[in-house]
This record gives C-alpha cells, structure tokens and sequence, in this order.
C-alpha cells in the first residue's frame, strides 16, 4: 500500500509540474513525440528480450530520480537495477514480451509516459518458461539529448506461473 501511496504521489508532482509545458505543446508537436517514444520503444523491449544487462542499462536514466517498481514490491535504484540486472539473467537466460496494448501521454517536450498491457514469458536455465500474463507497465521516459531513456520503470502482473508444455503432436492413422 505505502508503494502504491508513493507512485501515485510522485505520479502527482510529475504531472503537475509538466502540465503548463505540456499545454505550450501543439497536436502536431505531441504527436511526433508519441511517434518518438513509440520507436524508442523497440530498442529498449528488444534489450530486454536480449537479457544483455549493459544494453539494457543504457536505455536508462543514470539518475538519483531512476526507480524501477516490480510487480513484487522492489523499488530499485539506478544502481540497486543495474546490480540486479545479472542476477535476472542468471536465473532467467531469456524472455519474450508481447505487447497488446500501448499509450504515449505527453507531459512536456522532453518527458512522456509510456503505458503498456501485455505478458512476459521468462525461460528459467532449467527451460521452464513462467508466464506474467496480464501485465501493465507504466514508465516516465525524458528526453536527455536525442534520445528517450526510462527515468521510472513501475510492472504490475499476476503471479508467475509455470507455462504446461503443449501436448505432443500424434501421428494420425
């Protein structure tokens, strides 16, 4: 409840200090940043998908203002995620995420809010897949030169469950 409480408040001041930028912005402006973030999006999923800690990293924020919330009640640092990221891969050599759905919500020229809905389907070393599905994602991303990088990473999703193998194909007769 307390990181539900904090997210909503940080959510809170980000909005309200973005908000007299975001009004200066036209449609046309808005749009190409949705356009934007909607292609920044496809190097940072395809890292993730790599499970490559130091490709990952650098579509983020090197920041004191960088959380990533999981889905479990983590709240990690740039440095605490950064440490962590080997540690997944160990456990977890790969994943597949698929996204249904994605919103860009412009709050200024240099930060957006991504939203997603989707799964993720992570490989244990053991070849045991557990699937998230659903999952929802809520990310700050700013601007820091010409590129968009993740300043606040929040997951929600069901438990992870172990995924039933699919049943052997029989020779019909």
């Amino acid at each position: 409840m307390k990181l539900l409480a904090s997210s909503i408040l940080i959510l809170v001041f980000v909005l309200s200090g973005c908000a007299r930028q975001e009004a200066t912005l036209t449609e046309a402006q808005k749009t190409m940043i949705r356009q934007e973030v909607i292609q920044a999006m496809k190097p940072m999923w395809a890292a993730c998908e790599k499970m490559d800690p130091a490709i990952m990293t650098k579509y983020c924020l090197d920041s004191p203002e960088f959380a990533f919330a999981t889905s479990d009640g983590k709240v990690y640092s740039y440095a605490e995620f950064c440490k962590s990221w080997p540690e997944t891969v160990a456990r977890f050599p790969a994943q597949k995420i698929s996204i249904r759905s994605e919103n860009v919500i412009v709050l200024a020229p240099d930060a957006a809010l991504y939203c997603w809905q989707g799964g993720n389907d992570m490989t244990q070393k053991d070849g045991t897949v557990l699937r998230a599905d659903p999952t929802a994602g809520t990310y700050l991303l700013r601007k820091v030169g010409n590129a968009w990088k993740g300043a606040y990473f929040q997951e929600s999703s069901l438990p992870m469950a172990p995924v039933k193998p699919a049943e052997p194909a029989t020779a019909k007769k």
